[in-house]
């Protein structure tokens, strides 16, 4: 029997978009791809961007000007401002809701609200194969009480109404990012802490769960040494479903870490 490779190669290679090259009039090389920016150290990972790899010898003034840097301005803003008309839209009625990040294929987050019918429950994926399958799962099951979204974290925490409280915010076996040079890559950053953290109340639950012992390590010391939050060891896991990930690991390792009162 061959041995399965180790979750987090499944998981980078699940990650990988192929990027989208055609050739233009000017027979330079167009690539669409995913593109990574910044917002302090928390990575931010977009899903439109442009750049232009030339061949050999192939020389173009119009590569990467101002107005090729300011049509992605453009393009930008103008997303974040259909999200939040989206969001405005989905939760002018539900004041507290449950946050899924990186729900796949929607398994762990429709079998929740499933279970949970009194909770609004949102779920953000980067790729939309995955956000179109969690919506069908829904729609089979005919919850009133779930929402997929293709979305960034970073986007959707910026673009919730400021009526809406985060209560309940899940991270399950986000890619691990296990090398160093790109641990600055992984969501358990102290700028995401502080991002939600700002869309909660005292007593919200934020639950992480991994396979990755690294991430793991590294992942309880930032919520250890965060002031908006602490680790509960009496705070029960929510809701326990084996996601795709978790099915595949040997091991893994959770917690579960509550809102600090008078922290923000």
């Amino acid at each position: 029997m061959v041995t399965p490779p180790a979750t987090h190669r499944l998981r980078a290679k699940r990650d990988q978009l192929k990027p989208v090259s055609v050739k233009s009039h000017s027979s330079a090389v167009v690539q669409l791809e995913v593109e990574a920016i910044t917002v302090g150290s928390f990575a931010v990972r977009m899903d439109f961007g442009v750049s232009l790899r030339r061949k050999p010898g192939f020389t173009n003034e119009a590569v990467d000007t101002p107005a090729r840097t300011a049509e992605f301005i453009a393009h930008r803003a103008a997303r974040r401002e259909t999200l939040q008309r989206e969001l405005a839209d989905l939760l002018c009625a539900q004041p507290h809701i449950t946050l899924e990040i990186g729900a796949g294929h929607g398994h762990y987050l429709a079998d929740y609200a499933a279970a949970h019918p009194g909770e609004f429950c949102l779920g953000i994926d980067l790729l939309r194969d995955r956000v179109e399958r969690a919506l069908r799962k829904r729609d089979r099951a005919k919850l009133t009480n779930l929402v997929f979204l293709k979305a960034e974290a970073a986007e959707v925490i910026a673009a919730l109404p400021p009526s809406t409280i985060l209560a309940k915010i899940l991270v399950l076996f986000p890619d691990p990012w296990p090398k160093r040079r790109h641990h600055k890559n992984r969501i358990m950053q102290p700028d995401f802490l502080q991002s939600i953290a700002s869309r909660t109340e005292p007593g919200a639950i934020l639950c992480f769960r991994t396979d990755d012992a690294s991430y793991f390590s590294a992942a309880k010391a930032v919520v250890q040494n965060h002031p908006a939050w602490t680790i509960s060891t009496t705070t029960l896991w929510p809701f326990e479903r084996a996601t795709v990930f978790q099915s595949r690991a040997a091991v893994f390792q959770s917690l579960v870490a509550t809102r600090r009162a008078n922290s923000s």
